[in-house]
């Protein structure tokens, strides 16, 4: 349950790069299309935008308990270590949070080079140590990275996890209240690239005999629609968005369904 003693600030990250590798998706596909799509490319080593704040009671009011909650989060975070997910052919396991993605025939992971143009990190950076200390470094603004991309080149539909911190963006919450949050900053981050969001909903999946909830939006970029939908695994040290993306609202489930959790 959200308290009202407790001011939550988002980071935009996590909407940042798994909506704009969408985008990129739908751009590389191998259809003849001669949309102009934005450019969307960043620089993960300069800082995001400033965090949007959500307020449910008076600075004064929170401060103390705010502070009290933070911290707890942040020990907790000292004492914890991602550990990256493995690429085995065309599978993608995350122990850490307990589930994988199974690409089928039509599709493949991107190599890690080939990551870095997404928002992934850079080959001689992909390891534990960097990673920890990377996602925990507070002074820098862009604290998420792409681990994983996966993408049908024939129709631009994909499949992204992105990495980040979550000691603030959790602070005791439900799955049920992260997810209304998420889709507030996914409002202000759809608008912010430039694109027109149609709907936004959360929905109840299947994802390896278990039920998931996720949000499911869609989306227009200069007359072309793209349907997306995102399912979240998270702690008090760490958030994993993924994030599915088509052209086609019937392949999102389809899409959603390479998702398995243990």
């Amino acid at each position: 349950m959200i308290k009202n003693n407790i001011k939550l600030t988002i980071k935009k990250t996590i909407c940042v790069l798994s909506i704009s590798a969408c985008m990129m998706s739908l751009a590389a596909c191998g259809k003849e299309d001669t949309t102009e799509y934005p450019n969307i490319d960043f620089d993960l080593d300069k800082d995001l935008p400033e965090p949007i704040e959500l307020t449910t009671a008076s600075e004064e009011e929170t401060k103390e308990e705010t502070t009290e909650e933070l911290s707890t989060d942040a020990d907790a975070t000292e004492s914890e270590e991602y550990k990256i997910g493995i690429i085995d052919g065309n599978i993608y396991t995350n122990d850490y949070f307990g589930f994988s993605i199974e690409l089928p025939d039509d599709m493949t992971f991107l190599d890690d080079a080939a990551l870095v143009s997404y928002g992934g990190l850079t080959p001689e950076n992909k390891n534990d140590e960097y990673v920890n200390e990377y996602l925990n470094d507070t002074s820098s603004g862009a604290q998420g990275y792409i681990e994983v991309y996966g993408l049908n080149y024939s129709t631009g539909a994909s499949i992204n996890a992105v990495i980040s911190i979550s000691n603030d963006l959790v602070a005791g919450q439900s799955k049920e209240e992260f997810i209304n949050i998420m889709m507030s900053v996914l409002e202000t981050q759809v608008e912010a690239q430039g694109m027109k969001l149609l709907s936004i909903d959360p929905d109840t999946v299947n994802m390896g005999g278990k039920e998931e909830l996720v949000v499911k939006l869609e989306l227009e970029q200069n007359g072309v629609h793209l349907y997306e939908a995102q399912a979240y695994f998270l702690d008090s040290n760490y958030l994993c968005a993924v994030t599915v993306g088509a052209v086609d609202e019937a392949n999102i489930d389809t899409l959603l369904g390479y998702i398995k959790i243990k």
